[in-house]
């Protein structure tokens, strides 16, 4: 099975270059110039498009098994063709949960007759509850890419500690949810300080430091974070971060309106928070970007007040990143496929993944840089439609996205 890319503006790790891709059998067989086949070959002509690796999604909920009535792992994948993600890591927190090889073994089974690639994360804990550890070895055996108590924060350090001990030793990376309980539920503090994030980010970032463990901190959103961060990284720790659009593209301003939509954990923050995130992606500080799809549907986000915490992002993250910082000329293409590509391949420890050269699978996204799409409920492929970004004006389209040299998304 041949694909031929004509004309494309290629996004490269460093640079951007007019070049022909084929593609065979899943693979990247030749970037040059001028390619032409005289065999039987399909072929794009990518005259005006960018070329850029498929996304790596570091944290989404596909709410299956347990809430398909929220998102089922069709949908999501999707809404994920349809935004260029091709690989994801799906979060643990399904009912019942990802803590043992029967349910791993389950969720592999259903994720395989996808065409994008779908990357199981166990839980830490088993059940979620932050007391006993999974048998990490065994969820290893049965392809977990990952452990994360994701929605919960490990309480007892000294059980953090034990789990960042055993992932290094399988060379698998945990994904800590970087919020102190007990500041969360005290009289000193407001649910939403930012204290609440940023002391638990201290204590993960100084294990990670003091026992020479890598740790990967989920959805940053606050200036007290990245300072951490950043300080932890200039000492040597082995510590990574990500953060999302909405982080660095909305303000606690939005929430004024009582739009559940708006309504996340972490939540919005001051506008002072989101410079920091953008400066943060700028120079390093934070590794990725993802989207910690969180699909509810819409009932549970009727009321405000009582709204469950979570918006969807598969199908706006790399249109949102690119209106943000591209088309405002703060970030090259490279330095943004750095930050949805090349970075995150790295922290799941996937291979020949992630950057385009030759030999590398085929994950592929194409994009009009001058086409514009309004974010609607009709537009998203998501069986829940909580999208922070609806109503809003993205300055960029997908117009194919390719897994394994099949294109599995085509925007007419």
């Amino acid at each position: 099975m041949k694909l031929l890319i004509k004309n494309s503006n290629v996004v490269f790790k460093d640079s951007v270059k007019k070049k022909d891709l084929l593609i065979e059998n899943g693979i990247i067989h030749k970037i040059e110039d001028n390619l032409n086949l005289k065999d039987d070959c399909k072929t794009i002509n990518a005259q005006n498009l960018f070329c850029m690796p498929g996304l790596i999604d570091l944290h989404v909920h596909l709410r299956e098994p347990g809430n398909e009535e929220k998102e089922t792992i069709k949908t999501a994948s999707k809404a994920a063709a349809a935004g260029g993600v091709t690989s994801l890591a799906c979060m643990a927190n399904t009912n019942p949960v990802t803590d043992s090889s029967e349910k791993i073994e389950n969720l592999n089974l259903k994720i395989k007759e996808e065409k994008i690639k779908i990357y199981p994360i166990a839980a830490i804990t088993k059940n979620l509850k932050g007391k006993e550890l999974v048998n990490f070895e065994k969820l290893a055996l049965h392809k977990a890419y990952g452990f994360s108590d994701d929605g919960f924060f490990v309480k007892d350090s000294a059980l953090m500690a034990s789990a960042l001990k055993i992932a290094k030793e399988l060379n698998l990376p945990i994904f800590s949810h970087c919020e102190d309980f007990f500041l969360a539920n005290s009289t000193e503090f407001e649910k939403t300080s930012n204290a609440v994030e940023a002391v638990a980010v201290s204590r993960d970032a100084a294990l990670c430091f003091c026992l020479k463990c890598p740790v990967h901190i989920c959805h940053v959103s606050t200036k007290e974070s990245v300072e951490i961060i950043r300080a932890f990284k200039k000492i040597g720790a082995k510590i990574t971060a990500q953060t999302c659009p909405h982080y660095f593209t909305l303000t606690k301003k939005e929430t004024l309106k009582e739009d559940a939509n708006f309504k996340m954990n972490p939540p919005l923050r001051e506008k002072e928070d989101v410079l920091a995130i953008e400066e943060a992606l700028k120079d390093g500080t934070l590794d990725c970007i993802a989207t910690d799809h969180a699909p509810h549907e819409k009932k549970a986000k009727e009321n405000f007040k009582t709204a469950l915490n979570g918006v969807i992002g598969l199908q706006t993250s790399l249109c949102c990143t690119l209106t943000h910082f591209y088309k405002t000329k703060k970030m090259s293409l490279p330095e943004i496929s750095k930050l949805l590509s090349l970075n995150p391949a790295k922290i799941l420890k996937i291979k020949n993944t992630g950057e385009i050269k030759k030999g590398n699978v085929a994950d592929l996204v194409l994009v009009n840089t001058e086409k514009e799409w309004k974010v609607e409920e009709k537009n998203l492929f998501s069986k829940s439609k909580n999208s922070p970004f609806l109503g809003k004006t993205l300055k960029t389209k997908v117009t194919h996205t390719i897994s394994s040299g099949e294109i599995i998304y085509e925007n007419n």
